[in-house]
């Protein structure tokens, strides 16, 4: 098994199609960089901490097995050498524990450019014979602190890149990319689907959470805690319906 690191979309381009041919499962991260140890969250109450849970970004628990051949993409951009340096080593230490062939791709994601990056996965699956459910993409690109200009350029970028799988293939992988919730304490290990909840949550999403937080006294969410609250909102109809959506379209990447 290899680590790959490219620095230029023709070196991407030929190592994709390498790399790809005799995988079975292929995972794409995006934005998943390690740029703390701990996260910080001042909601629900001040002074919350967290681990950084980007080793799970890179490479989430629910592909950490060996039942498929598979294949890890990890593309971001690094503006320093420390990072780039700080992120092969979590990559090194994730390559020699579970044996997988790895490409890393520093490269400045915008809206741009999402053909550039998306296109070489895209042609390679359908070359290869990749199966829709074999195929995640996983956006991790989320300011902390957002402004309306962040905010839009965030909104943009993820729509497009919905907007791309839709079209390709007449949308054959168009449930395969994934939305990380962001730096929300409850939600913070948690990916969600994109094309089939994102709309949904958008609408519902504060009044879940204010529920969950009080459930939960404040708590993040953890597996061992879904039963509890899945029992707390049994009786409460429209909050039960919001809870079973959350589930159904949500993925814990640190927990399996």
């Amino acid at each position: 098994m290899t680590i790959i690191k490219v620095n230029t979309i023709e070196s991407y381009y030929e190592h994709i199609d390498i790399f790809m041919k005799d995988k079975q499962y292929v995972y794409c991260s995006l934005g998943s960089k390690q740029n703390e140890i701990i996260s910080r969250f001042r909601y629900p109450k001040e002074d919350l901490q967290l681990n950084s849970n980007a080793c799970y970004q890179i490479m989430p628990q629910f592909v950490r097995d060996n039942r498929m051949k598979k294949l890890i993409i990890m593309i971001d951009n690094f503006t320093n050498e420390e990072n780039y340096l700080e992120n092969e080593i979590l990559i090194e230490k994730l390559h020699e524990n579970y044996k997988m062939d790895f490409i890393l791709f520093n490269y400045k994601l915008s809206c741009t450019n999402i053909d550039s990056f998306l296109d070489p996965i895209l042609n390679c699956l359908e070359k290869y014979n990749i199966q829709n459910q074999h195929f995640m993409l996983a956006n991790y690109i989320c300011y902390r602190n957002t402004n309306s200009t962040n905010s839009d350029m965030e909104d943009k970028f993820r729509n497009l890149l919905q907007s791309y799988l839709n079209n390709h293939l007449k949308g054959y992988y168009i449930e395969c990319y994934h939305q990380w919730y962001g730096y929300i304490y409850l939600t913070y290990n948690y990916i969600y689907n994109y094309k089939n909840y994102n709309v949904f949550m958008a609408m519902h999403i504060h009044h879940l959470l204010s529920a969950c937080y009080k459930i939960l006294d404040n708590n993040y969410l953890s597996r061992n805690q879904l039963s509890d609250i899945s029992s707390s909102v049994l009786n409460n109809h429209l909050l039960s319906h919001k809870w079973e959506k959350f589930l159904m379209n949500s993925k814990n990447i640190v927990e399996y």
